[in-house]
């Protein structure tokens, strides 16, 4: 997923010269193409060469495309925004949206199962928190922050160590 979701860079380029009018230079395409090119093989390898591939794969990969290109538009129309508003505003806003959004499937979870709270552990309500503050309320602030700074294109280009962080801690965890 983490290889798949590398047209992030190339999207946010696009996207930021078409809408924000943000400027193109010959070595964002040159990373970006040779970052796509580095997908296709590991995608393509094993679906094309070795024929691995299901309706389940095919849709799976669908389904993270899709989740990059919401993540385009969340990203320009976060750089849209932070014209007026600050990135904490911002960030605060999207997990509010967030938490709404889920309250529904929440609750009827919770009217299932009214005896799940007792079931956590101490370590499990840690862990939720840490998770909650210390990766996604901090992560997602630091993006808004970053790309307040500079333009997405250049702040899309981080996405290339993802599969090298998901990797290692794939490993090491």
């Amino acid at each position: 997923a983490s290889v798949l979701m590398m047209i992030i860079p190339a999207l946010s380029v696009f996207f930021g010269w078409l809408i924000l009018k943000e400027k193109i230079f010959v070595i964002n395409i040159v990373g970006i193409t040779l970052g796509l090119l580095g997908a296709v093989v590991i995608i393509g390898v094993p679906l094309v060469l070795l024929g691995i591939s299901d309706n389940q794969t095919v849709f799976g990969n669908l389904l993270i495309i899709i989740s990059a290109c919401c993540w385009v538009a969340g990203m320009i129309l976060s750089k849209e925004l932070l014209t007026k508003y600050s990135s904490l505003i911002i960030t605060t806003v999207s997990f509010f949206v967030g938490m709404v959004t889920f309250l529904i499937p929440a609750a009827n979870e919770y009217i299932q199962n009214t005896a799940w709270p007792t079931q956590v552990s101490t370590t499990g309500i840690l862990g939720l928190l840490f998770i909650t503050v210390m990766s996604s309320v901090s992560a997602y602030f630091l993006l808004e922050w970053g790309i307040s700074k500079m333009p997405i294109s250049r702040a899309s280009m981080f996405q290339y160590t993802e599969p090298l962080i998901a990797t290692t801690l794939g490993v090491l965890v």
